[in-house]
């Protein structure tokens, strides 16, 4: 999945590919991982099995397959604003979650589009994984506080860091069940790195009967379930491997602060 990225599906970093996969193994042991030059943050999380499937819009659908081409790919999907292209590797199914982006109508298209099917989402029940992009940076006090009083089960917090020479980076933290921002792993993983200005965003579980209000909250610019809808779709194509797949999202902050769409 790509946001903050000047073309779909591309990272405007290098070593992106070893970036996602690299978070995906550390995300249950706690650890930090810190980019610089172009912000964003990737991560992964089992979907949970009541997860509900509602019907997605077909338009401008590519055809996918469960016979690896060249390059790994199973399967592949386009809805336009939208897409996702399934690999398989030595390490199993990974799965990259594209968008396109780059103007401010393009941004809201998007978040229309996540509100709608996150309403599908809430009517279906069940347990949805989200990326929860905010409107503004969000204090860590604040955040802690925000994210039980929301119902959602956080897993990967990213926050917006600015060195004195003014590059922007990205600092994103493994949650832990009782505390979805470690003061002590905020501390470690800083090190000699300038302090976190705030939160921007944050991975997670949500019951679907709550997303409404995730999506309706004014410090939420976009709740992203396509993460969701991806991994649905490909259990629903019998995927080999779907359940536990490893499917990948970016953050779009950083086109809002590129955009001028950030509150103060």
């Amino acid at each position: 999945m790509h946001f903050s990225q000047p073309k779909a599906g591309q990272a405007s970093f290098t070593g992106t590919q070893f970036l996602l996969t690299l978070l995906v193994s550390v995300a249950l042991v706690g650890a930090l991982v810190t980019q610089w030059v172009r912000p964003g943050a990737s991560s992964n999380a089992p979907l949970s099995p009541t997860t509900p499937r509602p019907p997605l819009n077909q338009q401008g659908m590519l055809p996918g397959g469960q016979t690896p081409d060249a390059h790994g790919v199973v399967f592949s999907r386009d809805y336009r604003l939208w897409s996702y292209v399934a690999t398989r590797g030595t390490s199993g199914l990974s799965v990259i979650v594209s968008y396109i982006h780059g103007t401010e109508d393009d941004l809201q298209d998007f978040v229309a589009l996540n509100n709608q099917r996150a309403g599908a989402l809430a009517l279906a029940g069940g347990v949805v994984d989200v990326l929860v992009t905010f409107r503004s940076l969000m204090e860590p006090d604040e955040f802690r506080e925000w994210v039980p009083a929301r119902g959602l089960d956080a897993r990967l917090v990213s926050l917006r860091l600015q060195a004195a020479g003014g590059a922007r980076g990205t600092l994103t933290v493994a949650a832990q069940k009782d505390n979805p921002l470690p003061e002590d792993s905020l501390r470690s993983g800083a090190g000699s790195l300038p302090p976190a200005l705030g939160v921007y965003s944050v991975r997670g579980f949500i019951p679907a009967e709550r997303l409404p209000d995730l999506t309706s909250n004014p410090a939420v610019f976009v709740a992203d379930v396509t993460l969701t809808l991806a991994r649905l779709e490909l259990l629903d194509a019998n995927i080999p491997g779907a359940k536990d797949a490893a499917v990948n999202a970016e953050s779009p902050f950083s086109e809002l602060e590129e955009l001028g769409m950030v509150r103060p």
